[in-house]
């Protein structure tokens, strides 16, 4: 891997367009994982939108908490807004306890790592597996063993892989280790609501979970998120929050989205027909990948798929993310995001050309 240093995190389409002399606006982004439909369900007017920006940010985002606590039957008080998930949950583990292990999948979302490193006294502990049936044998061991204070981070769905946790098994745990913290990051998890915790946090004051409405709500320049959780320590990390961490143009948009009823529901039947067209696709050109419950795959031990990832932003101006950087995956693993359907024709065919010149 030798023709440049690639950025650590998808979405990156102003290095890739310096580097190749790009606009960013005539890169396909299938990096990021992001739902284009965004742009079909925003309605508003212009002078809506300016009368917004003139005011100040409400700092608690009340109408935003509001709405979000009555999409999912939640108490406001177990509520926090930020600028991004990602934001939250650096705060969250700069406020767990020192010298705590903390019980990691891998692979899994680099940021995790990222964080964790910037605190020396927590102590990771990664598991490298693609399945997590293997992982949580694993965590079985870890939460019977290390001493505490203990916290276990899991991705559900999880990226890069697509798969899922199931709820109760994961629900067993929290119940059987009352004393460890359970943050769990629902970043995809409107792909795959069945298994979702976010209804139980009332009933167990160890659980954490992240929301997004950077990826399945499409809004990922706005960066709003949520942390969900009744344990006392989530008073710590709003004390850690800045003042006017979310600001009034993403609040606007926010609110939005939420409020339509329709988007959710679209957006689901969208997603399931790319991903029905993309897997008959694969399964065409004899591509392993993983069965993913998300708009992303995972395209395992690609031919030369290094190079290929250079050769399709190089020449088709196609970006997909090279997992290099993820434990556990390689140079030649690559996820894929799926968003417009023609997109998508632009990658499989790329892919098949490349496959043929092999």
């Amino acid at each position: 891997m030798n023709d440049f240093i690639l950025p650590h995190h998808g979405g990156n389409i102003y290095f890739f367009a310096e580097r190749f002399g790009l606009l960013p606006s005539k890169i396909v982004d299938l990096s990021s994982s992001v739902n284009p439909m965004i742009k079909s369900f925003l309605d508003f007017e212009k002078d809506e939108l300016l009368e917004a920006l003139s005011r100040y940010p409400d700092p608690e985002c009340l109408e935003l908490k509001r709405l979000f606590a009555e999409k999912y039957s939640l108490s406001e008080s177990f509520i926090l807004v930020g600028n991004g998930s990602f934001e939250l949950l650096q705060f969250l583990i700069f406020s767990l306890p020192s010298n705590t292990k903390i019980f990691l999948p891998e692979p899994t979302f680099i940021g995790y790592r990222k964080i964790i490193s910037k605190r020396r006294n927590l102590i990771p502990h990664p598991h490298i597996s693609l399945y997590p049936e293997r992982h949580l044998e694993t965590l079985q061991n870890f939460l019977e063993n290390s001493p505490s204070p203990k916290a276990v981070i899991i991705c559900n769905p999880n990226n890069p892989t697509g798969l899922s946790f199931n709820k109760e098994s994961l629900l067993s745990f929290i119940w059987d280790y009352p004393d460890v913290f359970f943050i769990i990051d629902e970043a995809f998890i409107e792909f795959d609501e069945k298994n979702s915790l976010i209804t139980e946090v009332s009933t167990y004051a160890n659980l954490f979970i992240l929301r997004s409405l950077t990826k399945f709500f499409g809004l990922a320049g706005a960066r709003v998120g949520f942390l969900i959780s009744s344990n006392p320590l989530l008073r710590e990390v709003n004390a850690l929050k800045p003042f006017w961490s979310v600001n009034t143009i993403s609040q606007f948009f926010a609110i939005k989205i939420l409020k339509n009823e329709s988007f959710v529901r679209e957006s689901l039947n969208y997603f399931s027909r790319l991903k029905s067209l993309f897997e008959e696709r694969m399964k065409t050109l004899k591509v392993e990948f993983l069965p993913s419950k998300t708009n992303f795959y995972l395209l395992k031990n690609l031919p030369r798929g290094y190079n290929f990832f250079v050769w399709l932003i190089r020449e088709k101006n196609i970006l997909v993310r090279n997992c290099f950087n993820f434990l556990g995956l390689s140079e030649n693993d690559i996820r894929v995001s799926l968003k417009e359907e023609g997109s998508l024709i632009l990658f499989c065919e790329a892919l098949e050309e490349w496959l043929r010149g092999l």
